[in-house]
């Protein structure tokens, strides 16, 4: 049984509205965590292929994390085991269903 911790929870939360963040702008939104525990968060999401980072073309200092498209996705799951796949896939897909008004 795989699980996330509860800042890897909120992180991705943020990421529900479909727009690219910063490290800066995750820390900020989530006043109640630490920034190591934020880096780690977003560290693992992107191993796991759930978050992509692309860079900052105005600061080429900072990048943005953004919600992986499937093929993305799929392209880092070539050495996960089928239950890890099944439950990041799970996560991705509640990640990129609209939010609800």
């Amino acid at each position: 049984m795989y699980t996330l911790s509860r800042v890897t929870d909120e992180v991705l939360s943020l990421f529900k509205n479909q727009r690219p963040w910063t490290q800066e702008e995750i820390s900020s939104s989530l006043p109640n965590s630490q920034i190591k525990d934020v880096k780690y968060s977003l560290r693992q999401l992107r191993r796991k292929g759930i978050i992509t980072q692309t860079p900052n073309i105005l600061d080429m200092r900072r990048v943005f994390y953004r919600i992986s498209t499937q093929d993305e996705f799929y392209e880092s799951c070539k050495n996960m085991n089928s239950v890890e796949i099944r439950f990041y896939q799970s996560i991705l897909n509640s990640a990129l269903e609209q939010p609800s008004k």
